[in-house]
């Protein structure tokens, strides 16, 4: 497992694939913030990449069958979750979401500037 910070990530995503050649990239990376943000990115070989990340306060139903409307409506709130394709140039990362939690962002690019990555 690596660790990763990111300008901007908890923000959104970024467009196309494959690696750049001289940068290497791939594994799945843990996020690191000062909120209560818990998140991971992975990134593949092949340029293809997956995002999940949870913001809290969540609500934790004490079922599925138990589960209120309210409750659906806070834990959608708080996810962040996107899958595509990737390149990254040792400096920005631009991610092409094709598809994602909030249809609003599927076939959308975004670019986005790392400002750390570290192994953990």
């Amino acid at each position: 497992m690596q660790k990763f910070i990111l300008i901007a990530f908890a923000g959104m995503a970024l467009s196309s694939h494959a690696v750049a050649e001289e940068v290497v990239l791939s594994g799945t990376y843990k996020l690191v913030t000062a909120t209560n943000s818990r998140g991971y990115i992975s990134y593949d070989v092949d340029g293809r990449m997956m995002v999940l990340i949870v913001r809290n306060p969540r609500p934790k139903p004490e079922g599925a069958e138990k589960i209120t409307d309210q409750q659906r409506i806070d834990l959608f709130r708080t996810i962040t979750a996107y899958a595509g394709t990737y390149k990254f140039d040792g400096s920005t990362i631009e991610h092409s979401i094709e598809i994602s939690m909030n249809e609003v962002w599927s076939g959308t690019k975004q670019v986005k500037s790392s400002s750390r990555m570290e192994s953990a």
